[in-house]
């Protein structure tokens, strides 16, 4: 599954390697409130703002990176 360009801007796209803090910080200089997790091509998830400020999940997402077993 490819992406699409909804708007003008190309979509962003993080490493499942990268930290949550650094997908934070490239959400916010681009602007943007979501980044698809992906790598090779392959489409491997989406994280949001919304993600990243749930109660539920913020200490476990602080400390790891995207990729999960």
């Amino acid at each position: 599954m490819g992406l699409i360009r909804l708007g003008n801007k190309p979509p962003l796209i993080v490493a499942p390697q990268a930290s949550v803090v650094d997908a934070a910080r490239a959400m916010t200089e681009r602007q943007v409130g979501a980044a698809t997790v992906g790598e090779g091509g392959a489409v491997l998830g989406v994280v949001t703002e919304r993600d990243m400020r749930s109660e539920e999940h913020t200490s476990e997402l602080q400390s790891h990176s995207f990729i999960s077993y």
